[in-house]
């Protein structure tokens, strides 16, 4: 009965969703839109429940409500900005169409060109060059689109399936969570990941991050399975995260491949039984994927013969150069900034600027547009909150020196990933946002440890980050006012000088209190009695 019950339930959720799509999504025939929808909210709602039954048998309600609230969230997100975009967001294609990311617009809309073609395969080549080098994503929804929606482009149709790949992740992150650091870790890294807003706002679009979010944890849950003795079926949860990557992104499934070997070696597990079947098939993956990312990348234009020099050109290009430009071109006051220091120096501050996106004082002063003000703000406020948690976790990790431990590692890549992508795009504020978030199952379980680890070491360092961070972004929400609201200005050189002593001199308060409690509490300590 309880089974059966369940799947009257997820057939309910099924008919409100698609019901709820066709309402908020007209375009086309009813009946047909109505079929459409339908038909992925019943696939999605088998595949969640496949998932609880396997993954969240020993969920608690508070997990299964996280995962079902992730899942409503990002559907109900997705099908408000496909309406208010249109009318109120800013004059460009994407936002005409309903679109947060041109991204997604450029991808989507070719997939629903696509699969009206004749000879769609000749539409799958253009793409390659134009919207989707990897052509996994555009292929699945132009086949899509083709088989459920011939007759009107229902952009909604691969929200469906975003929103259940963030919920998926959500489950895999508290099965994470829960088998290396423990039930409360799990819970909190689960709402974390329901909550997110950059996790909110991809998984409301046509994009292919939410789904590489949720196979990144799903590849991690295998290793946490694997770790407890599992080893079958952790082998086999991480094998099939990293293939089905693959098609989305070889080098997101390449990436994802070695973070779980590196975890692997990390934690001294070298002497898994059948480690060499495992290692073939490992470096099988890795062919692959090598192959897919030349073969992708062959439709650069300015990497030629894709000789390891034109890589190397390429990517100095990429990251450098083009960056360093458009971070000028979009902030006059950024590049009149980078003028002070010398060439050898401007490259990583960039970086450290791009590790400080989307920055919440830019975000609250900027209210030109009333709906990308709240979707700034929102953004903003998901990794500002979470700064001081990651900065917490490193304190914890150098006042343990235990440095083999499964957190290290995640604080590890989790580092390295957030410093790529800030060299990589640190100029976008929508990119390097994105690109971090892939690790985000890491990063709200690595949150979660530090909050767990904090409140039970009685350690103050998280709310004193936290002190340090609110004061410097006043100071800096003091300089965008003065730019801004025409609010007296203090100066660029003047609130850079000011965050530094700021920072400086809290941090040296702080510990100095520290020290001077730690030796009042020794003379206060009587003397051990002599034997």
């Amino acid at each position: 009965m309880k089974v059966r019950r369940h799947w009257w339930l997820a057939l309910a959720g099924a008919v409100i969703v698609a019901s709820g799509m066709m309402l908020v999504d007209p375009r086309g025939d009813a009946v047909r839109a109505w079929l459409a929808y339908g038909v992925v909210a019943a696939a999605c709602a088998g595949l969640l429940i496949a998932a609880l039954r396997t993954v969240g048998r020993e969920a608690p309600a508070g997990v299964l409500a996280a995962v079902l609230i992730a899942l409503v969230l990002r559907l109900i997100v997705g099908a408000v900005l496909l309406r208010v975009l249109p009318v109120y967001g800013y004059e460009t294609d994407p936002q005409k169409a309903g679109y947060v990311y041109w991204d997604s617009y450029k991808r989507d809309t070719d997939a629903w060109n696509i699969s009206r073609m004749d000879e769609p395969l000749a539409g799958l080549a253009a793409a390659r060059t134009t919207s989707d080098q990897y052509l996994g994503l555009v292929t699945f929804s132009a086949g899509l689109y083709r088989m459920l929606s011939p007759d009107a482009h229902r952009p909604l149709l691969i929200v469906e399936l975003a929103a259940l790949a963030s919920a998926l992740g959500v489950l895999f992150a508290w099965a994470f969570g829960r088998s290396t650091f423990g039930d409360r870790v799990g819970v909190l890294a689960a709402w974390g990941m329901a909550l997110y807003p950059e996790s909110v706002l991809l998984g409301s679009s046509q994009m292919r991050e939410p789904f590489l979010i949720g196979l990144y944890a799903a590849g991690f849950f295998g290793y946490a399975l694997e770790r407890q003795g599992r080893r079958r079926s952790g082998l086999a949860w991480m094998a099939a995260a990293v293939v089905l990557a693959l098609p989305l992104s070889p080098p997101s499934a390449l990436a994802l491949l070695l973070a779980l070997l590196g975890a692997w070696l990390w934690e001294g597990r070298s002497r898994l039984k059948g480690r060499w079947l495992a290692l073939a098939a490992a470096g099988s993956l890795v062919l692959v994927a090598l192959f897919l990312m030349a073969r992708a990348w062959s439709s650069i234009g300015d990497l030629g013969t894709l000789g390891v020099d034109a890589i190397a050109r390429w990517w100095t290009q990429a990251t450098d150069t083009w960056r360093t430009s458009l971070l000028i071109e979009g902030s006059p006051i950024i590049g009149f900034f980078l003028k002070m220091f010398p060439a050898w120096a401007q490259m990583p501050l960039i970086t450290g600027y791009g590790l400080l996106l989307p920055l919440l004082p830019a975000a609250l002063a900027d209210v030109s547009n009333p709906v990308w003000w709240t979707i700034a703000v929102f953004r903003a406020l998901g990794w500002t909150a979470l700064i001081p948690f990651l900065i917490a976790s490193l304190v914890l990790v150098l006042q343990q020196r235990k440095w083999r431990e499964l957190q290290v590692y995640l604080l590890a890549i989790i580092t390295a990933s957030a410093l790529l992508a800030a060299m990589r795009a640190s100029s976008l504020q929508w990119d390097n946002p994105r690109y971090r978030a892939i690790l985000l199952f890491a990063q709200v379980t690595l949150a979660a440890w530090a909050w767990e680890e904090s409140r039970q070491r009685h350690s103050a360092w998280l709310w004193r980050i936290a002190l340090i961070e609110a004061v410097d972004l006043l100071l800096i929400l003091w300089w965008y006012a003065g730019r801004y609201w025409g609010m007296p200005q203090i100066g660029l050189s003047r609130t850079l000088i000011g965050l530094a002593v700021l920072t400086v001199g809290l941090l040296a308060a702080l510990v100095g209190n520290d020290v001077v409690r730690r030796r009042r509490e020794g003379r206060l300590t009587p003397p051990s009695p002599k034997v």
